[in-house]
Protein backbone atom coordinates (compact mmCIF):
# COMPACT_ATOMS: atom_id res chain seq x y z
CA UNK A 1 0.00 0.00 0.00
CA UNK A 2 1.14 3.69 -1.24
CA UNK A 3 -0.30 6.66 -0.18
CA UNK A 4 0.35 10.38 -0.86
CA UNK A 5 -1.04 13.14 -0.06
CA UNK A 6 -0.17 16.87 0.80
CA UNK A 7 -1.39 18.03 4.59
CA UNK A 8 -0.04 15.11 5.79
CA UNK A 9 -2.37 14.55 9.64
CA UNK A 10 -3.26 18.22 9.74
CA UNK A 11 -7.15 17.51 10.80
CA UNK A 12 -5.22 14.81 13.59
CA UNK A 13 -3.05 17.39 14.32
CA UNK A 14 -5.02 19.97 15.14
CA UNK A 15 -7.27 17.67 17.10
CA UNK A 16 -4.14 16.50 19.31
CA UNK A 17 -3.21 20.43 19.35
CA UNK A 18 -6.36 21.07 21.10
CA UNK A 19 -6.07 18.56 23.58
CA UNK A 20 -3.21 20.34 25.23
CA UNK A 21 -3.65 23.33 24.23
CA UNK A 22 -5.32 24.76 27.85
CA UNK A 23 -2.09 24.33 30.07
CA UNK A 24 -4.00 23.92 33.47
CA UNK A 25 -6.29 20.96 31.76
CA UNK A 26 -2.77 19.38 30.42
CA UNK A 27 -4.17 15.74 29.40
CA UNK A 28 -2.28 14.59 26.09
CA UNK A 29 -4.66 11.74 24.44
CA UNK A 30 -2.40 9.10 23.23
CA UNK A 31 -5.35 7.78 20.94
CA UNK A 32 -5.19 11.64 19.22
CA UNK A 33 -1.06 11.54 18.92
CA UNK A 34 -0.72 8.04 17.15
CA UNK A 35 -3.00 9.44 14.12
CA UNK A 36 -0.46 12.68 14.11
CA UNK A 37 1.80 10.06 12.49
CA UNK A 38 0.28 9.44 8.69
CA UNK A 39 1.67 6.33 7.80
CA UNK A 40 -0.31 4.75 10.48
CA UNK A 41 -3.17 5.43 8.20
CA UNK A 42 -1.63 3.20 5.91
CA UNK A 43 -1.02 0.89 8.54
CA UNK A 44 -4.88 0.87 9.73
CA UNK A 45 -6.36 0.38 6.65
CA UNK A 46 -4.23 -2.87 5.79
CA UNK A 47 -4.94 -3.83 9.13
CA UNK A 48 -8.42 -3.58 8.54
CA UNK A 49 -8.87 -5.09 4.98
CA UNK A 50 -6.31 -7.92 5.67
CA UNK A 51 -4.23 -6.20 3.06
CA UNK A 52 -0.32 -7.90 3.68
CA UNK A 53 2.50 -6.56 2.66
CA UNK A 54 4.65 -3.06 3.42
CA UNK A 55 2.52 0.46 3.37
CA UNK A 56 4.33 3.67 2.86
CA UNK A 57 3.06 7.60 3.05
CA UNK A 58 4.59 9.86 1.16
CA UNK A 59 3.77 14.16 1.63
CA UNK A 60 4.32 15.79 -1.23
CA UNK A 61 4.45 19.63 -2.23
CA UNK A 62 1.02 18.80 -4.73
CA UNK A 63 -0.23 15.75 -6.28
CA UNK A 64 2.68 14.90 -8.92
CA UNK A 65 1.29 11.61 -10.84
CA UNK A 66 4.93 11.32 -12.61
CA UNK A 67 6.10 11.57 -9.61
CA UNK A 68 3.93 8.99 -7.89
CA UNK A 69 4.15 6.55 -10.85
CA UNK A 70 7.64 6.82 -10.41
CA UNK A 71 7.22 5.61 -6.71
CA UNK A 72 4.47 2.87 -7.87
CA UNK A 73 6.99 1.50 -10.58
CA UNK A 74 10.04 1.76 -8.08
CA UNK A 75 8.27 -0.70 -5.93
CA UNK A 76 6.99 -3.05 -8.22
CA UNK A 77 10.52 -3.83 -8.98
CA UNK A 78 10.43 -6.01 -5.81
CA UNK A 79 9.75 -9.42 -7.03
CA UNK A 80 7.45 -10.12 -4.25
CA UNK A 81 4.78 -7.45 -5.20
CA UNK A 82 2.65 -8.13 -7.73
CA UNK A 83 -0.26 -5.87 -6.62
CA UNK A 84 -0.78 -2.72 -4.97
CA UNK A 85 -3.87 -0.23 -3.19
CA UNK A 86 -2.39 3.58 -3.44
CA UNK A 87 -3.63 6.98 -4.36
CA UNK A 88 -4.17 9.90 -3.00
CA UNK A 89 -5.49 9.91 0.75
CA UNK A 90 -5.83 13.97 1.81
CA UNK A 91 -7.76 15.24 4.80
CA UNK A 92 -7.37 19.16 5.77
CA UNK A 93 -10.62 18.94 7.63
CA UNK A 94 -13.99 17.18 7.76
CA UNK A 95 -15.01 19.68 5.00
CA UNK A 96 -11.81 18.76 3.00
CA UNK A 97 -10.76 15.85 1.86
CA UNK A 98 -10.36 13.82 -1.02
CA UNK A 99 -9.35 9.78 -1.75
CA UNK A 100 -8.63 8.93 -4.87
CA UNK A 101 -7.39 5.42 -4.64
CA UNK A 102 -7.20 2.32 -6.75
CA UNK A 103 -5.65 -1.10 -7.24
CA UNK A 104 -2.40 -1.48 -9.62
CA UNK A 105 -1.27 -4.83 -10.38
CA UNK A 106 2.17 -5.85 -12.10
CA UNK A 107 2.32 -5.90 -15.42
CA UNK A 108 3.53 -9.66 -16.51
Amino acid sequence: MILFNHSSSIHADRAYLASISDADNYFPSPSLFVYTLPNIVAGELATRHHYHGETSFYILPERDERLMWQIQTATFADPAIDSMISGWLDCEDEDHFLADLYLLSKPF
